[in-house]
């Protein structure tokens, strides 16, 4: 299984993709109490195939997921990862900083699994953080006029003077 951690100021995460299981899980820690305070065992379906019942739980406790782990939760699944174990740390670095797993690295093998659903190949817009959303709106009328699947994300990088749209025909 991969094994995917990351703390916030109250709570230990260990989530990812349970191989033998073909599902996902998810346990919730709180660091004042010695048992889980969740744990997907404790579901009627523990090992759901897509993240999304775990990110609503993961919201209960107020834990929104950067996009970096979401798509790295999904990679585990699509290759089927076993014997993996990713420390992401505090999750509020995180959400201000470059991440550790990179859309870059990552992009053909995303752009082909799109491609294997049938689906065209996403237009991607990589921005600088502080990117105004004028900007990025302006960015997304040609794919959204196309009815193309669209990936924007961060890149961390603020020396950047503006997006950088890229389409991968």
């Amino acid at each position: 299984m991969s094994q995917r951690t990351f703390q916030t100021h109250q709570y230990s995460i260990l989530c990812g993709w349970d191989r033998p299981l073909q599902g996902y899980f998810l346990v919730i820690e709180d660091k004042d109490q010695d048992d889980p305070i969740y744990s997907n065992l404790d579901e009627p379906t523990p090992h759901p195939k897509v993240f999304d019942l775990f990110e609503a739980v993961l919201k209960r406790f107020g834990i929104v997921l950067p996009d970096d782990i979401l798509i790295a939760l999904y990679v585990d699944k699509v290759k089927n990862i076993g014997n993996s174990i990713t420390n992401w740390g505090d999750i509020k670095a995180l959400q201000t900083s470059q991440m550790a797993f990179s859309m870059g690295e990552h992009r053909e093998f995303i752009h082909d699994q799109f491609v294997k659903q049938g689906l065209k190949r996403p237009y991607v817009i990589a921005y600088p953080d502080d990117t105004g959303p004028e900007l990025l709106i302006k960015l997304l009328q040609e794919p959204l006029r196309k009815n193309q699947p669209i990936i924007i994300y961060p890149t961390g990088d603020r020396k950047l003077t503006q997006p950088t749209p890229e389409t991968v025909q």
